[in-house]
């Protein structure tokens, strides 16, 4: 994944007026980067089937005037917005919005006294740690040249059922580090798991990016993981953690989607965990017990979200036709029960 200096100076803008939890996923080197006249906005986005699908939201100081001049002559749609901008922008202009999933949402200041009452989260912690597993912070200088986290991540990518996705969910963030953080867990100095984290910075607050792990990683070593980072977090005054998105969450509180949005959305929580564990993602969340779920939103400038804005949505994350990324998923998903079969 290409990197060039627009990405540098989208995180230098992502640090001063982040706030949207998935903002610095803009400096992706996937993702195109509109700047504005007086460099004090950027915006980041992907261009499918004539629909600018946005990055979550402007990083700017003035949101609303961002959105109001990257929206001239473009068919725009913000995916992963928060509360605060929906309701802004739908004060500032006609737009339609339909909630798309929610996030969990911990106040780092509580995060010890809430795990610390969850008995099978002690437990998974106490496997772990007899199985000698060690969580430490890796210096990002050391992570450039770390070759075992890159072994851990080819190991955790080759065992997914569906091809890697882009835009928010990027799964090669190894070459740009700067502003992120990572930790490992390790077994007698091998890496057996590894977490890494990117800023909020208006919220003070921090999301988890990905959770790469070996097959052979103790049960419990990803609790411990998660554990330890967010004790260290909160040690150093940390507001916030959360860990983003859960598309199609049940937890999710938001007004009603269109009935056709619906169905497809039902449909593809029932059907579509042989590609994407949604059932799964949402359990491995709820476990730390979350204070509050948020709602996240898809707000396009138009009267009705409309079956293209789902399609541009879609290319956006697979980068390729829909129908291909599904039969290369149903290949993969093959595979991957076979393999277990056989490790049976």
């Amino acid at each position: 994944m290409a990197h060039t200096s627009d990405s540098l100076r989208a995180a230098r803008l992502v640090m001063r007026f982040g706030r949207n939890s998935a903002c610095y996923q803009i400096v992706n080197g996937s993702i195109r980067k509109w700047f504005s006249g007086d460099g004090l906005t950027v915006i980041g986005y992907v261009r499918f089937f004539g629909i600018e699908v946005v990055a979550t939201e402007p990083v700017s100081p003035f949101p609303m005037l961002a959105a109001k001049k990257f929206e001239q002559g473009r068919s725009v749609c913000y995916f992963g917005a928060e509360e605060y901008f929906v309701a802004r922008r739908r004060a500032s202009n006609p737009c339609a919005v339909v909630p798309i999933g929610s996030q969990p949402v911990w106040e780092l200041a509580r995060w010890k006294q809430t795990v610390s009452a969850v008995p099978s989260l002690r437990e998974q912690f106490r496997r772990a740690k007899a199985k000698r597993v060690q969580v430490r912070e890796l210096p990002i200088e050391e992570c450039q040249t770390h070759t075992q986290l890159r072994a851990v991540l080819d190991e955790w990518l080759k065992d997914r059922r569906f091809s890697p996705l882009h835009f928010l969910v990027e799964s090669d963030t190894l070459d740009f580090l700067p502003d992120r953080r990572i930790f490992v867990a390790e077994i007698e100095g091998q890496v057996v798991a590894w977490l890494n984290l990117c800023p909020i910075p208006k919220r003070n607050g921090w999301l988890t990016e990905q959770f790469p792990r070996r097959k052979s990683a103790p049960n419990g070593t990803m609790e411990l993981l998660m554990n330890t980072a967010a004790e260290k977090l909160a040690e150093e005054g940390a507001g916030l953690l959360t860990m983003g998105l859960v598309p199609l969450s049940t937890n999710s509180v938001a007004s009603p989607k269109p009935a056709w949005l619906q169905a497809v959305f039902l449909w593809t929580r029932a059907h579509g965990n042989r590609f994407y564990n949604f059932d799964g993602l949402e359990r491995f969340k709820s476990k730390f017990r979350p204070h509050h779920w948020e709602d996240l939103y898809a707000v396009v400038n138009d009267d009705r979200f409309r079956i293209r804005h789902l399609a541009a949505i879609s290319r956006a994350f697979t980068e390729q036709p829909l129908s291909i990324a599904l039969a290369k998923g149903a290949v993969r998903s093959l595979r991957q029960e076979f393999r277990w079969m056989f490790r049976r």
